[in-house]
C-alpha cells in the first residue's frame, strides 16, 4: 500500500488491532491523503493506531474517519494541520482531550 503515493482518498475496513503498526508504516508514504477512513474488523474490536508518525506526515489530510473502538486518539492526530473533519463512530471514548487540536478563534 506504501507504493500508492499519489492516493488521494483511502478506505480501510476489516483492520484489526495486531495491523495497526503496519498501516501507520504505510501512511508515513502516503503524503497526497486528503481523505482517510478506517473500519475495525468487528464493532467492539480496538483500533491501535498509537505508532508514531512525523509531524510531517499526511499534509494534505482534511478528513479522518475511524470507525471502531479506542483507547486514546493517535497523538499524530494533533499534528494535521489542514484537518477539518474527524469522525469518531463506536470509539468508546469516555471524554476527547480537546487539548490535542490547535484552535484558532477569529472575531
Amino acid at each position: 500500500m506504501g507504493k500508492l503515493t499519489q492516493l488521494w482518498r483511502l478506505g480501510i475496513t476489516n483492520l484489526r488491532r495486531e495491523d495497526g503498526k503496519e498501516l501507520c508504516s504505510s501512511l508515513a508514504k502516503l503524503t497526497n491523503l486528503r481523505s482517510l477512513n478506517i473500519s475495525s474488523f468487528e464493532h467492539g474490536e480496538l483500533i491501535d493506531l498509537n505508532y508514531p508518525l512525523s509531524p510531517s506526515t499526511l499534509p494534505f489530510l482534511r478528513t479522518l474517519e475511524l470507525h471502531g473502538r479506542l483507547e486514546k486518539i493517535p497523538q499524530w492526530v494533533g499534528s494535521l494541520n489542514t484537518l477539518t473533519i474527524l469522525c469518531l463512530r463506536w470509539s468508546k471514548l469516555r471524554e476527547v482531550p480537546l487539548s490535542i487540536f490547535k484552535v484558532c478563534l477569529i472575531y
